[in-house]
């Protein structure tokens, strides 16, 4: 097969694909036929796979969770793995939030895709810090926010920091910053 014989048929497949009228059956075997195929280069295929995982996701979540794994995996693991980092070095027996890695309320109703989070509230103060993986839609970039709330109640007074996907170290340091502050009672 000639390159731009290839190049076509790419194009044409990229173009339905995009267009979001193919069928899940249809979009699975475009993806196999990608993973493949030996003429589809790969940048083709790196272009033909993303475009399929994006609408796959978008018109097919449960099927596509199946065939490429829940889309918050990898902030969940960085998560837990921040976590597992933190509880070692600060005391969380006196968390009034559950020591885990929690799913957000508005992913869980549909409004958001991506709200991982981690959370620690003061017993005594009441005082919480969040550390947020959000993504609000496909379309979105991935965003960690950090949060710290010191009235007690959601939405008044809280401050917030965001921060893009590739800065965790900074947002990590921030988020440990207002938990030594949260910890130690320590009002903001």
């Amino acid at each position: 097969m000639t390159d731009s014989k290839i190049d076509q048929q790419v194009a044409i497949l990229l173009s339905r694909v995009t267009a979001g009228d193919m069928t899940v059956q249809q979009l699975q075997n475009a993806f196999e036929n990608t993973e493949k195929h030996p003429d589809v280069t790969d940048t083709h295929r790196e272009d033909l796979i993303e475009a399929i995982t994006k609408q796959m996701r978008l018109r097919y979540p449960s099927v596509a969770n199946k065939t490429f794994g829940a889309i918050n995996r990898d902030s969940q693991k960085k998560l837990e793995t921040y976590l597992a980092d933190l509880t070692g070095r600060f005391d969380f027996s006196a968390n009034g939030h559950k020591t885990k890695v929690k799913v957000g309320g508005d992913v869980i109703k549909g409004e958001t895709l991506v709200n991982d989070y981690i959370s620690y509230r003061n017993q005594n103060t009441k005082v919480m810090c969040h550390f947020f993986y959000t993504q609000k839609d496909h379309e979105s970039p991935r965003e960690l926010r950090i949060m710290i709330n010191a009235l007690k109640s959601w939405g008044e007074n809280d401050t917030w920091k965001v921060f893009p996907e590739t800065a965790f170290e900074e947002a990590s340091e921030l988020f440990e910053s207002y938990l030594t502050r949260v910890l130690t009672g320590e009002l903001i």
